[in-house]
């Protein structure tokens, strides 16, 4: 059976995500050196991935000024 309720971010608990904004701490080795692609970023130490908090068709700013293309 289909299930036909709205999805509810708000219950999934807290996502581990790039934010541009910010500073990043890799959460498998704690470095804030990236490599930032178009939907993720990769730790420049030990490669783990994030997803990138804003992603869509258009160029965005961020805070610091920074194009990221997405």
């Amino acid at each position: 059976m289909l299930d036909t309720r709205a999805y509810d971010g708000s219950k999934q608990g807290y996502r581990l995500v790039y934010r541009p904004s910010k500073v990043n701490c890799c959460p498998g080795c704690g470095h804030t050196n990236w490599y930032i692609g178009r939907s993720s970023a990769e730790c420049a130490f030990c490669a783990t991935a994030l997803p990138l908090q804003q992603t869509g068709g258009a160029d965005f700013l961020t805070d610091l000024g920074v194009l990221v293309a997405a």
